[in-house]
């Protein structure tokens, strides 16, 4: 008896966990990395005001500004900030409602 052949491969088992594959992972990777970015520069934008954010989260975000440069042989110089004195309330208590 001939042997038989088949016009395909043998299909062989992907791993997966509970139906999700590596290559299913893969697809996902980028959109769900930028969808967290942005919804991380959201929650950043909108919890801002509040002071205990401020105290925990922004006051440990050092920014350091892009030198400027007018010429070669000039160049002011780079000091690292705080992102959090951008949100310091100057606003007198007087002028406060609450």
């Amino acid at each position: 008896m001939a042997a038989h052949r088949f016009s395909v491969a043998p299909v062989k088992p992907q791993p997966n966990l509970l139906g999700f594959t590596p290559a299913r992972a893969a697809r996902w990777g980028l959109p769900l990395a930028l969808w967290g970015v942005g919804l991380a520069g959201a929650g950043a934008l909108f919890l801002s005001p509040i002071p205990l954010f401020q105290h925990d989260v922004l006051d440990k975000i050092p920014v350091r500004p892009v030198p400027i440069v007018a010429h070669p042989s000039v160049v002011f110089p780079v000091c690292s900030v705080q992102i959090s004195t951008y949100f310091k309330d100057t606003t007198p208590d007087s002028d406060k409602p609450f």
